[in-house]
Order: C-alpha cells, then structure tokens, then sequence
C-alpha cells in the first residue's frame, strides 16, 4: 500500500514540465559538495569541531541503514519514473541521505542561530529528491525522522 501511495506520488511530481534548476536545491547536499560545505562553515567558525564530528559520525549511521533495508530507488523499481538527478546513484533509496544530512544540518545551525526558517532548506532538498525520481516520498520522510533521532541520541549521549 504505501508504496503504491510512494510510487503515485512521484509519478504525479515528474507530470508536466521538467525544471532543471529544482537539481539546485539538493546538489549542496551531494557527497563532494557537502565535504566542500563543511569545510567553508568550518573554517568561517559556523560550524565547530564537535558539529562536525556529528555530522561525519552521523554519514557513518547513514551507510549504515541504507544497507540494511537496501530499498530499490523508484526510477529502478517502476521504468514510468526517470532519473532526473543526473548524477550516477547506488542503488539504495531508504532512507534519503540528502534529507537526512540537510535536516541534520538544519538542526545544528537552527540550535546555533535559533532561526525556523532553515528548516525550508530540508523541506526544498525532500521535494527535490521526489521530483527527481531518485527517492519515495516516505525515503524522505524518514531521512528527516532518522536525522532528528540521530541528533537526540548524538546530544543526550554523544556529545
């Protein structure tokens, strides 16, 4: 049920014109990209050295449940859906690393800087990545639910 739900929807989101600039929201957040992106908050003393042993500790977890529920990504599960991402993927969709690392960054600067606002970054990626075809929405509905379990396990006993 869920994934006929998950499946409808992305078909309904790639309906109509194609808009390449919607790859923008989410390409800060792909691996080379988001390496890039916390070294410059780094050095600029946004982020410190404890977000950013967070941050790496959490691609650690992420790996990790990404291989144990190994869910196929939708573009190789229904051929109706296309990969619009451009980019090469492996092939396991669940949950959604882009969501799960925007939102935990998200969290951290929203900690730092006490602005909800940021939390548009994270909602713009999800949608991205659904309008891509590269993940379900229910990929990045849990990408956001794991990243903030992450972050309140990483705090109350990590940190």
């Amino acid at each position: 049920m869920i994934n006929e739900l998950d499946n409808n929807i992305v078909r309904h989101m790639q309906k109509g014109k194609y808009r390449d600039t919607i790859r923008l929201f989410s390409k800060p957040f792909d691996y080379k990209e988001f390496l890039f992106l916390i070294i410059i908050l780094r050095l600029s003393n946004i982020l410190s050295n404890e977000n950013v042993k967070k941050i790496f500790l959490s691609v650690i977890f992420l790996f990790y449940f990404k291989n144990f529920f190994k869910r196929l990504r939708p573009f190789i599960v229904d051929k109706t859906i296309r990969n619009r991402s451009k980019s090469k993927l492996d092939y396991h969709s669940f949950p959604s690393g882009h969501a799960y690392i925007s939102f935990l960054l998200a969290s951290i600067l929203y900690n730092k800087y006490q602005v909800p606002v940021i939390y548009i970054v994270p909602i713009l990626v999800g949608y991205s990545r659904v309008y891509l075809g590269v993940h379900y929405p229910s990929d990045v509905i849990f990408g956001f639910i794991f990243s903030f379990i992450y972050d309140t396990i990483y705090d109350e006993f990590l940190s």
